[in-house]
């Protein structure tokens, strides 16, 4: 949970200031977002209805983006059963992780002809 609150998704949905001064932050969560806290710790651990939104803390700063849609917080808040990848989506989050993965690909696919081309001239 921790980790989650560097985000400025969470920060923005429960209204946390990381920087506060101390006699602040010993209620950091104002509150009239004690139920954004309500939702975020059940979207984070699950409850007795059901499990986390994702078991990964790898992706706790896509989750942290997420929150930054309304719209993906009004489906997260409303929905009976929230998925995780449906929120990124919605977010608009999955469109990042395309782009980079994309980027990786040409990466390796640039490599891999430079060993192409140093193959062939190592035979020759």
């Amino acid at each position: 949970m921790y980790l989650s609150l560097r985000t400025s998704g969470v920060q923005k949905y429960l209204q946390i200031d990381i920087n506060a001064p101390p006699k602040r932050a010993q209620e950091p969560v104002p509150p009239e977002h004690i139920k954004a806290l309500k939702n975020f710790a059940v979207w984070l651990f699950g409850d007795e209805k059901r499990g986390p939104l994702f078991t990964d803390s790898r992706r706790v700063d896509t989750f942290g983006h997420a929150l930054e849609s309304k719209e993906a917080v009004k489906y997260l808040e409303d929905s009976d059963e929230p998925n995780f990848e449906v929120a990124v989506r919605i977010s608009g989050g999955d469109e990042a992780e395309v782009i980079s993965m994309w980027m990786t690909l040409r990466k390796i696919w640039n490599w891999l002809s430079a060993a192409r081309t140093i193959t062939k001239s190592l035979q020759n």
